[in-house]
């Protein structure tokens, strides 16, 4: 990895265990205090985030120390706001990492729903023969639908009560797919922090590049979270994390009515086709058809004619067909 351009680093040579483990205990002390631990339900996986952080990869503990060590503050800002959605995370100048309580609630619902309305909806309707191009209507269905209705309503409104009286991460543990939610949405949050930290790791904070340079930053800090969150693919959660990545970049269209990134980012669509290849799935990877679903979501949503194309062998011909189609939406 290239070092920064805006500073010349600073690195200390060797181990700190000390300063990582009271990094982490920061962290966790700023995440999971019990009397300002949030007031949506995502709160409750807050003392989760820093486990996975701290050992995404062998190298990792020593790569924060060293940012420790160049000024990096060393408690992740945990912003706890009554308001709609305005801002995914952030770098600040003070180089502080800030998260958004209303934007993980957000990030937890759209996991959820797309877990359950792909699965449920259109997958296991597949395999039994009985499906009809539109999403099953069983109950489970119907209420994943209202999950991911109450998420998007984050954009313009907040209502706390909606995200108790639905599926979410304080309901009922025991449940399949709030459990594989809580960990799916635990490794898209650390999709955006590791983005985040990366900002950190270039010295992208410490000067502004307009234009394409910007757009470049944005896909070398994509491609530095990936580069982290790989060391564990062939593991035994190798699949929930790729899962967690597709999930973090899916999350960011629902937020935007066109796929134009503007001045300072790339276009959603060439991003999420870069990111969903750079995870090497198989052409028969159901994320193929999870990442199809949310593009024709994403479409309805906003009301955009997409001539989503029938399922063809794959899941992944499906996506890069739809993909194809979107691009007109910039």
């Amino acid at each position: 990895m290239p070092i920064s351009r805006g500073r010349k680093k600073k690195v200390k040579m060797h181990h700190q265990n000390k300063l990582v483990d009271k990094t982490r205990k920061a962290i966790r002390d700023a995440l999971d205090r019990s009397d300002e631990r949030g007031l949506l339900p995502v709160r409750v996986l807050c003392a989760n985030l820093t486990d996975l952080f701290f050992k995404i990869s062998p190298d990792f503990k020593t790569e924060f120390e060293n940012e420790v060590y160049n000024g990096l503050h060393d408690k992740i800002i945990y912003k706890i706001e009554t308001n709609p959605v305005r801002d995914v995370a952030e770098l600040n100048p003070q180089q502080q990492i800030v998260l958004h309580e209303n934007f993980n609630q957000y990030l937890w619902n759209i996991c959820y729903s797309l877990l359950v309305l792909f699965d449920k909806g259109i997958h296991e309707p597949r395999l039994k023969g009985i499906h009809t191009g539109t999403l099953a209507d069983t109950p489970m269905v119907v209420e994943a639908w209202k999950v991911f209705q109450a998420g998007l309503s984050l954009r313009n409104t907040y209502q706390r009560s909606v995200f108790f009286e639905l599926p979410n991460s304080e309901l009922n543990q025991s449940r399949e797919y709030i459990l594989k939610t809580n960990a799916t949405y635990l490794a898209a949050l650390n999709f955006i922090l590791l983005h985040e930290f990366a900002h950190q790791y270039y010295g992208h904070y410490s000067y502004f590049e307009p234009g394409d340079q910007s757009k470049k930053d944005e896909h070398l800090a994509d491609e530095f979270a990936i580069d982290r969150m790989s060391a564990h693919f062939d593991g035994g959660n190798g699949k929930t994390l790729k899962a967690g990545i597709l999930m973090g970049t899916l999350s960011l269209l629902f937020l935007h009515k066109q796929l134009g990134g503007g001045t300072s980012h790339p276009d959603l669509d060439s991003r999420l086709k870069i990111i969903i290849e750079s995870l090497h799935l198989d052409e028969l990877d159901n994320l193929w058809g999870l990442a199809s679903l949310a593009l024709n979501l994403w479409s309805n949503d906003f009301g955009h004619d997409v001539r989503i194309p029938p399922v063809g062998e794959t899941y992944q011909e499906l996506f890069y067909e739809t993909l194809k189609d979107l691009s007109r939406f910039k």
